[in-house]
């Protein structure tokens, strides 16, 4: 992981601002500024719909491209929890303001492994948008599994 943060990037001034878990509050604030208030790890459908600006948002709207890849997820924009994919992890399927969820039916992708698949296609291709949004599944997060197993993922 220390190899990756050298030659990619890395946040090292990250506080969760007493947000802790569960995931999904986490992964609203870091893209959105904000848990929005919420507080468990419900899906997009057990909760009231989020119109609040996001990362997403904001790079569409400022002309960038955008995607998420999310590993083991089985469609488009899943709004539910399949095998070792956490739709919990993949916040862009929480937004519902202008354009999200349009756009999540096209840029939310399932990733496939590293090795084959979307994201390994467009990054062989040279074709990644500007903003990657690149999340594993809950073994290879190191959520489930070792942290050896998340290595090797990231290697």
């Amino acid at each position: 992981m220390t190899q990756t943060a050298r030659q990619c990037g890395s946040v090292s001034n990250w506080s969760d601002a007493g947000v802790g878990l569960p995931s999904l509050p986490s992964y609203l604030a870091m893209t959105s500024g904000s848990t929005q208030g919420v507080t468990s790890d419900s899906n997009p459908n057990g909760l009231p719909p989020i119109t609040a600006d996001n990362i997403f948002r904001q790079v569409r709207a400022s002309g960038q491209s955008q995607k998420s890849y999310l590993e083991d997820m089985p469609s488009n924009c899943q709004l539910s929890a399949s095998g070792l994919y956490a739709e919990r992890h993949n916040p862009e399927v929480y937004y519902q303001g202008p354009g999200d969820r349009a756009a999540c039916a096209t840029n939310n992708v399932p990733m496939g492994t590293p090795a084959s698949g979307i994201f390994a296609r467009d990054l062989a291709n040279n074709t990644l948008p500007n903003f990657s949004f690149i999340v594993p599944n809950v073994c290879n997060d190191m959520h489930d599994c070792s942290i050896a197993t998340g290595d090797a993922w990231l290697s």
